[in-house]
């Protein structure tokens, strides 16, 4: 199988045509000039992020494609896993529950050097498995 390496400009122009826009239009819909537009599409000029977003929701373009532009626009790609989503969830807090069980990690991503002393507390046994720390 081979890996599809376009360039985010070819990207960008292969679905304003399929969406059967003229740079002018594309451009004026997403505020950006069309002369920017004409140079990421011909690799002149690489797009921000917010801007190959921009255009790639305003072109309607598939979360595989968005994360394809991306990618080719040096970028990371966009999650399509909601933050609420059960198996995350259920990663926070066991991610919780490790941190938890380990008092030399001085404090939690995010954390605060007050809030890590004060929130803390050393677990009697690991819950379900019958083991005393």
């Amino acid at each position: 199988m081979t890996r599809d390496v376009r360039p985010v400009g070819e990207r960008l122009r292969a679905w304003r045509r399929l969406r059967k826009l003229s740079q002018l239009k594309l451009a004026c819909k997403v505020n950006m000039s069309n002369r920017h537009l004409s140079y990421v599409e011909t690799g002149r000029s690489v797009p921000s992020r917010d801007m190959v977003l921009r255009l790639a929701e305003y072109l309607d373009v598939p979360l595989l494609d968005r994360n394809l532009m991306l990618l080719a626009a040096g970028y990371a790609p966009v999650s399509d896993m909601p933050l609420r989503n059960p198996n995350l969830l259920l990663l926070a807090a066991g991610c919780a529950a490790v941190f938890d069980m380990t008092p030399s990690l001085p404090m939690r991503p995010g954390e605060t050097a007050v809030s890590s002393v004060t929130s803390r507390a050393q677990p009697a046994s690991i819950s379900g498995t019958g083991l005393q720390l």
